[in-house]
């Protein structure tokens, strides 16, 4: 069954972001560079609907079209080497968000430069700590209409 929302980045915000999401109904496939944690997370909640991958490759395949992937990773250059890798598996009207507390000025180059691929790309603040993300975080958008 393909996901419906895939989340990269599996510390507590990412972790907590995807059992909420999950229990709103959807399937949300989970990626961590150290894929051992994505193992565990998903052994750790069997029965829920998450899927582990190993890869950004089988991630992206994995998730519905057009796709919806949040990062939840640190800011900075962790943010731009993982959009690296995802720029070629990401298809024109997929959405990239980031989830980080990404300075503005790297959310409006990385939106200007991944919308010249037709990817809709929003930075994303995530409000309320480890509960919040949990139970309802306070989220604050911005990107393209």
């Amino acid at each position: 069954m393909p996901a419906d929302f895939g989340i990269i980045g599996l510390r507590v915000m990412g972790r907590n972001l995807a059992l909420n999401v999950e229990e709103h109904g959807f399937c949300v496939a989970v990626w961590n560079r150290t894929t051992q944690i994505a193992e565990k997370f998903v052994e750790e909640n069997r029965g829920k609907r998450l899927i582990e991958t190993k890869s950004l490759d089988e991630l992206v395949k994995g998730v519905k079209r057009p796709r919806r992937i949040m990062l939840m990773i640190e800011a900075g250059r962790p943010v731009d080497l993982v959009i690296m890798q995802l720029r070629p598996l990401l298809e024109r009207g997929d959405i990239l968000i980031d989830g980080g507390n990404s300075w503005f000025k790297d959310t409006q180059r990385r939106s200007a430069e991944l919308t010249r691929d037709g990817i809709n790309y929003f930075g994303s603040g995530v409000s309320g700590g480890e509960l919040g993300a949990r139970f309802g975080p306070s989220l604050m958008p911005g990107g393209p209409r």
